[in-house]
């Protein structure tokens, strides 16, 4: 099983490898083209995926969703406390952790045509051995109501933006776990990312940035 990273406009996409194969987040808009060409390059046929997941309801997370559907027939995953914003095309709450958040909120785009509404709506911890893919999907609370991370079999994480690598969307820094800069509920973050810190992960994979420096994820200041 490998974890395949592309790089899209927005955040990042990860293609995970297994019996199938699973497509995480899909990044901002245009990037369909992106993801298909990695998908190529890999030897993966459209039709061996056999899920598509959305950690969490935000534009740059799913914002080629709705694209990606007309070329891929894998049903879309998210969890219920975000589903309808993505099915509105609109961002689940964004609050600012700081002064540099509250600068930069008003260049985040808050609504979309491009909505779309899941095919499967989770509300609880689901194993992806169904999907041909070793892993399980866990519910993290904290940066959205609903966000959602990828847990496989080998100690690998891929968590949206439960964290982020470095600053300034991975740009400085991208291998240093730091808190996002925006979050719904603090304190269901804290006990998302402490349920993280407590597992035997060898590496982490984010929205922005990354992977993550595990020599430094358990120090982390909250």
């Amino acid at each position: 099983m490998i974890v395949i990273p592309v790089k899209t406009k927005g955040s990042n996409t990860y293609i995970i490898k297994d019996k199938r194969s699973i497509i995480v987040d899909t990044g901002g808009k245009g990037n369909v083209d992106r993801i298909l060409n990695v998908l190529q390059d890999e030897g993966i046929s459209i039709d061996d995926i056999s899920l598509i997941i959305i950690t969490h309801a935000h534009i740059d997370h799913y914002g080629s969703v709705k694209e990606l559907k007309k070329k891929v027939a894998a049903p879309v995953l998210i969890h219920k406390e975000d589903a309808s914003d993505m099915g509105q095309g609109v961002i689940s709450s964004l609050y600012s952790r700081n002064k540099f958040a509250k600068m930069i909120l008003p260049f985040f785009e808050t609504k979309t045509k491009e909505g779309y509404k899941a095919d499967i709506v989770i509300d609880k911890n689901i194993s992806l051995v169904p999907y041909g893919v070793s892993g399980e999907i866990i519910c993290t609370p904290g940066h959205t109501n609903g966000s959602i991370s990828v847990f496989l079999e080998n100690k690998v994480a891929i968590i949206g933006d439960l964290l982020m690598g470095g600053s300034l969307g991975g740009l400085i820094n991208k291998t240093q776990p730091n808190l996002h800069y925006f979050v719904n509920n603090k304190y269901l973050e804290k006990k998302s990312i402490q349920s993280l810190q407590e597992k035997t992960l060898h590496t982490i994979y984010v929205g922005h940035g990354g992977p993550l420096n595990m020599t430094q994820f358990s120090s982390i200041a909250f």
